[in-house]
């Protein structure tokens, strides 16, 4: 695939703090109609439109984006970003207008020390994860503090905080029980009630990945090296979202049973060229600095060869309406602005954009959806997602993002 730069945006000069517009975001350099299904009933051919941006590289100080790391929006529309490094919880109100600072960073009422995910309540409270005080902290709509519960569950992971429709709380966490199975194998959700007691420990399907797994963080989240794994997803609408991706085929677990199926369709895409040989740069980069220290001619960690062709998808989500989002592999295209090489560190141009087949509960496939590049999607509510972008420069926005549909 040719070479393809993007620049979604220019650096340098003062920008407003937030920016409303219709822009259409076509798709993606290196995404081309071809690697979409063809339209179907429901949303056919999408597209997707920002509504709105928030951020700066310059500026006010209450825009300028840290490293993101989840969303929440509320009832109203208002807009809730958490940060680390340093820990940061900040309220936008649903035109972008910076409100206030939510909380603080240490041990005491309202305060945190890792937010490792936000989400809403249905009676219209925030709740917080924070892993380093081991507790959740709940706020009102308008960010004040109004309780917290202890909370044990030592899991450092994106995504281990969800809700369900009766306002409890389902927190990803080890299964301590069982020590002999390996820590990727033996997760559970404990489901917890707004008083902090423990409701039950739902144990989801095991994820049993391919051994030789390594990833590389970027700013679509974490990119795995193409390996064999289960993916599970909560669903609000009270079920497991569950699929290994060797194959197409997500399965609805509900009290342990397999209640319903959804059978997607998909092309397997080869590994080739540059993009191969990236990958095997960094297979070999990853073995050399896998080597034990303090023992003699101990063999380094042997991680698995880059397959003929990518699995079927990469990762399950599904939004507060239930509607299942499915990201697919897809080709990659260069990007002049990727991780350059430093020192025996290969370089990481060769990225795949963020596409999404979309089913509805029951299984219906709505239509595939396509976002820029750089763009990671925390919060999914119906057509309309809120996501975080970091640009050629790595500066970060906050965008609302709606999906444009039909012909």
């Amino acid at each position: 695939m040719a070479d393809c730069p993007q620049r979604w945006s220019e650096r340098g000069a003062l920008r407003p703090a937030v920016l409303t517009m219709a822009a259409v975001l076509h798709l993606a350099c290196g995404t081309d109609a071809g690697q979409l299904p063809e339209p179907v009933a429901g949303w056919g051919r999408a597209r997707v439109e920002e509504e709105l941006r928030i951020g700066v590289d310059e500026g006010p100080v209450e825009y300028m984006m840290g490293k993101v790391t989840d969303v929440a929006v509320g009832g109203d529309g208002s807009i809730f970003v958490a940060e680390v490094l340093p820990a940061l919880l900040r309220m936008y109100d649903a035109e972008g207008n910076f409100v206030r600072q939510v909380g603080a960073t240490g041990q005491g009422p309202g305060e945190y020390g890792q937010i490792m995910g936000i989400e809403m309540l249905p009676d219209g409270r925030l709740v917080l994860w924070d892993i380093d005080n081991q507790r959740l902290n709940y706020y009102d709509a308008a960010g004040e503090f109004v309780g917290a519960v202890a909370a044990e569950a030592g899991l450092h992971a994106s995504r281990v905080l969800n809700v369900d429709s009766h306002g409890n709380v389902l927190l990803t966490a080890m299964d301590r029980g069982d020590p002999a199975r390996s820590s990727t194998s033996r997760r559970v959700l404990m489901r917890i009630s707004p008083d902090g007691q423990v409701l039950e420990m739902l144990k989801l399907p095991d994820e049993e990945p391919q051994e030789g797994g390594f990833v590389f963080a970027s700013a679509e989240g974490f990119l795995p090296n193409f390996t064999i794994s289960t993916r599970n997803a909560w669903s609000p609408l009270g079920y497991v979202v569950s699929g290994r991706n060797d194959n197409y085929v997500l399965h609805l677990i509900e009290g342990g049973e397999v209640t319903g199926e959804i059978h997607g369709s998909y092309e397997p895409v080869p590994i080739v060229g540059e993009e191969r040989e990236q990958w095997e740069a960094w297979t070999r980069y990853n073995e050399g600095r896998s080597a034990p220290t303090g023992f003699v001619n101990a063999p380094p960690m042997k991680f698995h060869e880059v397959p003929e062709y990518k699995p079927a998808f990469k990762e399950i989500y599904v939004g507060s309406d239930g509607l299942i989002w499915v990201q697919r592999y897809v080709e990659a295209a260069r990007r002049e602005a990727g991780s350059e090489a430093e020192g025996d560190r290969p370089p990481f141009r060769w990225r795949e954009p963020p596409v999404f087949d979309v089913f509805e509960p029951g299984g219906r496939l709505l239509g595939s959806v396509a976002l820029p590049p750089g763009t990671y999607v925390h919060a999914r509510r119906g057509k309309v997602l809120w996501a975080s972008q970091a640009d050629d420069q790595d500066v970060i926005r906050v965008l609302r993002l709606r999906v444009a549909t039909g012909s």
